[in-house]
C-alpha cells in the first residue's frame, strides 16, 4: 500500500519529484527517483521496497514536508506514523534478492516444471523467515490450488528427487494425462533403477537426462518432455499480448495477419530482441 501510494503521489507530479530529489540530497542519498512498479510484475514491487528502505529517512522527510491535500499524500502521512512501516520494508529488503530470483524463475519458460514446487516453497520460507506473509501462497498450499498436485507430482520426473515420489511402481495420476497410453511397468522399474544407481550426470539439465534415456524409456520420455515443458505461469501469454499492443498500434492498423505474425515471431525469437516492456499491463505471475 505504501509503495502504491508513493507511485500515485509522484506520477504526473514534477514538483513533488523535484522535492523528493532535494530531500535525497539533504540526506546524502543518491539523487535517483524511485523505481516505478508495474502493477502485474511482482519483481518491480520488491525492487521498489528495497529502494524505499535504503532511502527511508529521506522519503519520510519528503512526505512530512509535502503540503498537499491530495488523497495519496494524506494516506502517506498516515502510513509514516505507523512504526511497523520501517520494519516491514527492512524485512522485505533482507529477502529482496531471493524473492526476485524465485519470481524470475517462475516467469521463465525455460525453467522445467519440476522446479516450480521448490521455487514456491523457497519463496514461502523466505517470507516466513522475515515474519512476512503471502496470502496467495498460503491459499495455494492450504486450500490446494488446482495445479498444486501437478507441481508436486511432476518432481517425479526429476531423477534427483523422483525416487521418493513413486509408490508401488506407479506414476502419479496427475501426470498420466500427459501421455495417451499407459506407461509400461518395465519402464517405470527401469527408471527407478536408474534413480537408485545415481548413474547420471546430476549437473546436466533434466531435459538432457531424458534425451539420454529416450531409447530405453520411450513412453516415459514422451510423458516427461510434455509435462516438464508446462510453463509455471501465464507470464509469456501476458507478455505476448503486451508486445502485440505495441506492434499492432493505432498507427499500424493496416497490418495483414501474415505480417503481424511475422512481426510477433521476430519479437520473440529474434536474436538479441528485448521483449521486456515496462507497462502497467505487462505480464503477471498468475500461476496456472
Amino acid at each position: 500500500m505504501f509503495i502504491a501510494s508513493m507511485k500515485s503521489a509522484l506520477t504526473k507530479a514534477p514538483a513533488r519529484r523535484s522535492n523528493l530529489l532535494r530531500a535525497l540530497k539533504d540526506h546524502d542519498c543518491a539523487e535517483v527517483l524511485p523505481p516505478v512498479p508495474v502493477l502485474t510484475r511482482w519483481t518491480t514491487w520488491v525492487i521498489a521496497a528495497n529502494y524505499y528502505w535504503e532511502n527511508f529517512n529521506a522519503v519520510v522527510d519528503f512526505i512530512k514536508k509535502t503540503v498537499d491535500d491530495s488523497a495519496a499524500v494524506k494516506k502517506l502521512k498516515q502510513m509514516t506514523e505507523n512504526q511497523d512501516l520501517a520494519l516491514q520494508l527492512e524485512r522485505l529488503s533482507r529477502v529482496s534478492q531471493g524473492l526476485q530470483s524465485s519470481i524470475r524463475n517462475l516467469e521463465n519458460d525455460k525453467v522445467p516444471a519440476c522446479s516450480v514446487w521448490l521455487n514456491l516453497k523457497a519463496t514461502e520460507q523466505l517470507l516466513e523467515i522475515c515474519g512476512l506473509r503471502s496470502e496467495k501462497l498460503e491459499m495455494y498450499f492450504k486450500h490446494k490450488h488446482t495445479a498444486l498436485e501437478f507441481w508436486h507430482d511432476v518432481q517425479t520426473l526429476d531423477p534427483r528427487a523422483g525416487l521418493n515420489l513413486i509408490h508401488d511402481h506407479a506414476i502419479p495420476k496427475s501426470l498420466l494425462n500427459f501421455h495417451d497410453a499407459a506407461i509400461p511397468l518395465h519402464e517405470i522399474i527401469k527408471y527407478e533403477e536408474i534413480m537408485k544407481s545415481g548413474n547420471f550426470d546430476h549437473k546436466k539439465s533434466i531435459f538432457d537426462f531424458w534425451n539420454q534415456y529416450e531409447c530405453e524409456l520411450p513412453n516415459l520420455f514422451k510423458l516427461a518432455m510434455t509435462a516438464l515443458s508446462v510453463p509455471a505461469s501465464s507470464a509469456s501469454v501476458e507478455r505476448s499480448f503486451s508486445k502485440l499492443k505495441w506492434i499492432f498500434s493505432r498507427l499500424r492498423t493496416s497490418l495483414t495477419d501474415t505480417n503481424l505474425e511475422a512481426h510477433m515471431k521476430v519479437a520473440f525469437n529474434g536474436s538479441g530482441v528485448n521483449t521486456e516492456i515496462d507497462s502497467d499491463d505487462e505480464e503477471g505471475l498468475d500461476l496456472f
